[in-house]
């Protein structure tokens, strides 16, 4: 069993991240997240699943979070950003947090919570700037991802979690962005798909193919199977992302066309102007295409960006890579030695 600690922040100058990429926790949230891709093909929003006793838990405590935004209303003092009654309901919603934590988890696993709270607590954005951004959806995802490394959640359970507690989450952020109006946290703006999210275009790209009834579904042997796949999951065109009135008809059926008309309804002008990244999609042949377009978005505009994952936390659950801390204490080791040997060389002249 794990020794858990509290997480902290390891990732400190960019030269780091080619070593992140290398790392055992890097590789588990991009597999954790293309496994949910797969798991949620072809279920529409709506559709019926089924939701595991842990995420019911999750999806009643994600509400409690919502009234409490109604219990603290945004005040009307002077301000340049975001409104300051954030950091009321923000020290509401650490209080007592560790412990809330642990209702979630049985008895073995109980003091994982100090892990589990840290990537919680980051995930809604931060009490100084009064920001939001795509940083602290990763911090949630994260918080889910633990879950999931302690068998907590199972593969079974991925569809409810995104169609529960992921949507969820997403109702709860915008309601946070709309009340104390957030600032982005490091928006890439026009360069990036969104100020506020990046995995609802990701997943919601994975509704438009078929649902995979087994594992032999993946791996097509038979290439005119293979373009019959690829046919059903033509049944709309990426074209309709430019068709808002089309989107609206969709929209409580997929999250892509929901997080477009989000962005759409956030900013004014043309969306090929404000939106040239998400307006490029429109212009693709395939869900194949756009699939791994924002999957691709995902890793390099999010997962290995230093401006972002400079703030993400490791522990031992989501770890950062011994053998990479062991060439820095290594690489340190040399400049220091380098240094003493410098100094006594100046000393003996």
């Amino acid at each position: 069993m794990n020794k858990f600690v509290q997480p902290i922040k390891l990732i400190k100058n960019p030269n780091q991240i080619p070593y992140w990429k290398t790392t055992n926790t890097f590789i588990l949230i991009t597999k954790f997240v293309q496994l949910i891709g797969k798991k949620i093909k072809g279920y529409k929003t709506t559709d019926n699943c089924e939701i595991s006793k842990l995420c019911k838990a999750l999806i009643e405590y994600l509400d409690e979070l919502s009234d409490l935004i109604d219990e603290t209303p945004p005040n009307n003092l002077p301000r340049r950003y975001g409104n300051t009654s954030y950091r009321t309901w923000f020290l509401k919603f650490n209080s007592n947090l560790n412990e809330k934590v642990k209702t979630f988890l049985p008895e073995k696993f109980q003091d994982s919570s100090i892990e589990l709270s840290t990537y919680l607590s980051d995930s809604f954005g931060n009490y100084e700037r009064i920001d939001y951004g795509t940083g602290h959806e990763l911090a949630f995802l994260a918080f889910l991802c633990c879950f999931y490394q302690l068998g907590l959640i199972e593969e079974n359970d991925l569809v409810g979690l995104i169609y529960g507690v992921f949507q969820r989450y997403l109702l709860l952020v915008r309601k946070l962005q709309q009340t104390y109006t957030l600032e982005a946290a490091g928006t890439h703006g026009v360069w990036g798909l969104d100020d506020f999210q990046s995995l609802p275009f990701y997943f919601g790209s994975c509704q438009f193919y078929p649902k995979q009834e087994n594992e032999n579904e993946i791996e097509k042997e038979n290439e005119n199977e293979k373009q019959k796949e690829k046919e059903k999951t033509c049944k709309y065109s990426p074209s309709l992302i430019m068709d808002p009135e089309i989107l609206k008809t969709m929209r409580g059926d997929y999250l892509l066309a929901d997080a477009i008309l989000y962005t759409r309804e956030r900013k004014t002008g043309s969306f090929k102007v404000h939106s040239p990244k998400l307006a490029k999609v429109s212009k693709m042949e395939d869900w194949d295409e756009v699939h791994y377009y924002f999957l691709d978005m995902f890793l390099s505009g999010v997962l290995l960006k230093y401006p972002i994952v400079q703030h993400f936390y490791f522990g031992s659950i989501l770890s950062f890579s011994d053998e990479i801390k062991k060439k820095e204490d290594l690489l340190w080791e040399q400049e220091k030695m380098r240094i003493q040997n410098e100094e006594r060389i100046k000393n003996q002249k």
